[in-house]
């Protein structure tokens, strides 16, 4: 099931390093020793001993440090030994740094980038990408590696064959197999030339290629090639190496597909066994093969194994995880967990298919998704708060880099190439994002010691209850892609609902509401007709919407209403679609909306819960910008910065398509909303407030001030739905492949630049084609809210974006959040002016009689619907994070 060649780097051995001698032991030192030591590693490399070997290679780096110094290519040759030592042992955040210094070191030596040496780190470097979901990245180090090894006629053709088998697994793994393929052909034309090869090259190329034929239904032309590389293997190797368990797992898979269930299980746990034996438990082969063996007992009755072989592996993938994100970007975050969502969603479709399961599994389940979902947003806030709160001057200075960085490219972006040559526009982009690339690791680095620290407390079922009030309920939804046990395939994706009601009987369920489209089509048809007010300038048909709205609540609410009898409260986790519909909103059968009857928060995550404080709004500074003067001309906005001592912004050209012709117009009831509200923060909470408005309602006065207690924008919001991604709904068969966020134009490669709220000089800079006033969720994120209990955006469409399954909102939501705002307030849709600033104002007078902020936000609902039913004008707010 899983896909082996993902980690095949964390297994094999380097290859190239064989075919190599090196240099002599420098005066002083023991020949003899030297070549020892050296032996021993390579004997237990060989032998799969992997863990053994490492002490042995650590103790060969330090000895080439002390004799030849630490910036010597011996040294480098020891560094890359280790560093693929650990990469084979799964251990890729010790070995990467060691695989980059030593990279650095060979490029600095005689003969330079040219040198094999640096091919075989390159080519090592990339094996780390691969095996941590960055194909992308992994892509240019092994094309230059084969440039250098095709230019160098001291290369043995061995290693451009295998140089060529690695590139031919990132072009698989990226959807390119006819490419793939051929290259691979190429290889084993090689190989049958020259025999004299390390046989773990010949085996994982011919498993490769097995592979493919595999994934295409060849499987009488894959299976002789696994058998000749087990043969292989078993003669060079022994009977216990790694390399033959990854050609066992193949050849299990192979059977499985052609009906030949007998030898199945046996092949699956030899192969695990010898994982387990050369890695040890926590590796990610050791996960993997735990996870073949749960789909192998799941379409096989044996049901009670497979939950205990889908728990086993992501447990050892949660482990991994922790590790592995200290290496990588939030894409890069994504695109990892891309590649292992195939056990959860498995587990979780296992758990919901068979009702006989016990409450012990689903409790169990739900335990692994409490673990998955948000995790990216969990471990990137964790970064962000490690880099905000860190006393290291430079660290401070780089994260200011970075954001600078961040903001020059979203101002690039936004204004396109403009008069500029399209050829200068790649250029300068290109320099931007090589730029960002090269702090943003160094930043990881510095940071890791205390994102491990820091991990967010465990959330559990039994966390989670003690958390949750007794008139409470936890729904959190999950879109998977169902796998069907019965069938033994994939099918189409579906929602799933974790229900956990709290108290002394406690009660978790786990239920199928269907499939995704069925459930995303309601909402597609609720939001078109809320839309109408936009696009036609016409209220939308309370009729269409009730009708929509009662098709969702039969879907959403109503098989778990009869356990929320009693509660008063829910809380919801929302996953996919359903996170730009108000479930406050939705109808029962009696025709009253679930607001009339329940107090209605969100959360992104379960994890999120363990965190939530209440919300101390006495004291303190805030801060309200409203009513901004968006024609502000360009040359106050510039007098204004310079007063403040900014760096004026150096891009300029014309906005991209999206974003011309954009024009927005004042919003006068917002004065009245602002001073309202400072009134009852000054007056009631004791709060010194800066109230923002007009001329000075800038994009640097929100930078400026650092965690406000409360921060209040009354303004325009926007959200760029109309751009147009490569990235399919369609998942096919798992796993899933390629970053979502990567193979995408430029202009639109990072969601976060396609929403946001508009300040002072917004439209003139538009003219002009700058981007003073338009704060993008990108430009959020530079913001320091670490100490804000409460964020309003009191403006339209800020709580939509570009949605991501199992990890939410691409969009104003998500930056906020990461900023460390705790509980965020804001709209799915465009409210009329009046009646935003009469549902704030009344919010903020609920909050100074005590209520809580979603307490507040429900009043304040019920009231507008006293005079205005109609759920156009009260349904948009809504309040995420802590209630």
């Amino acid at each position: 099931m899983m896909s082996f060649l993902r980690i095949t780097a964390a297994f094999l051995s380097v290859i190239i390093a064989v075919m190599m001698l090196l240099p002599d032991p420098s005066p002083g030192q023991s020949a003899d020793n030297i070549a020892g030591l050296t032996r021993q590693i390579e004997e237990l490399k060989k032998d799969g001993r992997v863990q053994e070997a490492i002490p042995l290679a650590a103790r060969l780096v330090s000895v080439r440090e002390s004799t030849h110094g630490p910036d010597h290519p011996v040294t480098a040759m020891a560094l890359m030994g280790l560093g693929n030592l650990y990469r084979m042992a799964g251990r890729f955040t010790d070995a990467e740094p060691l695989l980059s210094r030593s990279l650095s070191i060979q490029e600095r030596a005689p003969r330079g980038p040219d040198r094999p040496a640096v091919a075989q780190n390159l080519m090592l470097l990339a094996m780390v990408y691969t095996s941590t979901g960055r194909y992308a990245e992994a892509e240019p180090l092994l094309k230059r590696a084969l440039d250098i090894r095709q230019r160098t006629q001291t290369q043995r053709p061995g290693a451009i064959a295998f140089n060529q088998v690695l590139l031919a697994d990132v072009y698989h793994h990226t959807g390119r197999q006819a490419d793939a393929e051929s290259l691979l052909k190429k290889a084993l034309e090689i190989w049958d030339r020259d025999q004299d090869l390390p046989p773990e090259a010949i085996a994982f190329s011919l498993t490769l290629i097995a592979k493919l034929y595999r994934k295409s239904g060849r499987y009488a032309e894959a299976e002789p090639l696994i058998e000749r590389s087990l043969a292989i293997c078993r003669k060079e190797l022994g009977e216990d190496h790694p390399t033959v368990a990854f050609g066992l797992n193949n050849l299990a898979m192979i059977y499985r597909r052609t009906g030949r269930n007998a030898e199945v299980e046996s092949l699956y746990r030899r192969s695990l066994a010898i994982f387990q034996k050369s890695f040890g438990d926590n590796h990610p082969a050791v996960s993997i093969s735990f996870n073949n063996l749960a789909f192998y007992y799941g379409t096989t009755g044996r049901h009670h194994e497979a939950h205990s072989c889908f728990a086993r592996s992501l447990g050892i993938q949660d482990s991994l995880r922790e590790s592995v994100f200290t290496l990588l970007t939030e894409k890069q975050k994504l695109s990892y967990m891309k590649t292992q969502e195939m056990t959860i969603h498995g587990y979780v479709s296992h758990t919901a298919s068979f009702p006989r399961s016990s409450a012990t599994a689903v409790v169990d389940a739900f335990n692994a998704w409490l673990k998955w979902k948000g995790s990216v947003i969990e471990a990137q806030g964790r970064y962000l708060d490690a880099l905000g709160t860190s006393e290291d001057p430079k660290v401070r200075e780089k994260f200011k880099e970075l954001t600078a960085l961040k903001r020059d490219i979203a101002r690039l972006q936004l204004a396109g190439a403009g008069k500029a040559a399209s050829e200068d526009y790649t250029r300068r982009m290109s320099e931007l994002e090589k730029r960002k690339a090269s702090v943003e690791p160094e930043l990881m680095a510095a940071s890791r010691e205390f994102m491990l620290q820091k991990k967010a407390q465990t959330a559990d079922v039994g966390t989670l209850s003690s958390s949750l009030s007794r008139d409470s309920a936890y729904l959190d939804y999950a879109r998977i892609t169902r796998f069907d046990f019965r069938k033994r395939k994939w099918t189409e994706p579906r929602y799933m609902l974790f229900l956990l009601i709290p108290g002394e009987t406690r009660e978790v369920r786990l239920i199928d509401i269907g499939p995704s489209e069925n459930v995303d089509r309601h909402i597609n048809a609720y939001l078109k007709e809320m839309a109408r007010a936009g696009t036609e300038g016409a209220l939308p048909s309370e009729k269409k919407l009730k009708a929509e709205a009662s098709a969702l609540h039969d879907l959403l609410i109503r098989p778990v209403n009869p356990s929320l009898k009693g509660r008063k409260r829910l809380l919801v986790s929302p996953d996919g679609n359903l996170n730009l519909i108000p479930f406050e909103a939705l109808v029962n059968p009696a025709g009253a909306y679930l607001i009339e009857d329940f107090l209605v928060s969100y959360v992104g995550a379960g994890r999120d819960m363990v965190k939530f404080a209440k919300a101390t709004l006495a004291g303190g500074e805030s801060l309200i910008i409203a009513d901004p003067d968006y024609d502000l001309g360009q040359k106050e906005v510039e007098k204004a910065r310079s007063s403040a001592g900014l760096r004026a912004a150096d891009t300029k050209g014309h906005v991209s398509r999206d974003a011309t012709g954009m024009h927005f117009d004042r919003l006068p009831d917002t004065k009245e909303e602002a001073d309202t509200i400072e009134k009852i923060l000054h007056g009631r909470f004791g709060q010194k407030v800066f109230n923002e408005q007009d001329k000075k309602a800038l994009e640097l006065v929100l930078f400026h001030m650092s965690s406000p207690k409360v921060l209040h924008l009354a303004t325009h919001g926007y959200f760029l739905a109309e751009e147009k991604t490569k990235q399919s709904e369609k998942m096919g068969e798992l796993p899933l492949t390629g970053d979502p966020l990567e193979d995408t134009p430029v202009t639109i490669e990072n969601p976060m630049l396609r929403s946001g709220i508009v300040l002072a000089g917004a439209n003139t800079s538009l003219k002009e084609g700058k981007d003073e006033g338009m704060v993008t969720a990108e430009k959020v994120l530079g913001l320091n809210l670490r100490g804000t209990d409460l964020v309003v955006l009191s403006a339209c469409q800020t709580g939509v974006g570009d949605i991501q399954s199992g990890e939410g909102v691409f969009g104003l939501k998500r930056a906020f959040i990461l900023s460390g705002a705790k509980t965020l307030v804001m709209s799915l849709w465009s409210v009329p002016s009046k009646e935003t600033v009469d549902l704030m104002t009344s919010f903020y007078a609920l909050l100074s009689e005590g209520k809580s902020p979603s307490e507040a936000l429900r009043q304040a609902k019920l009231t507008i619907m006293k005079h205005k039913s109609h759920p156009f004008f009260w349904a948009a707010f809504i309040l995420t994070g802590s209630p």
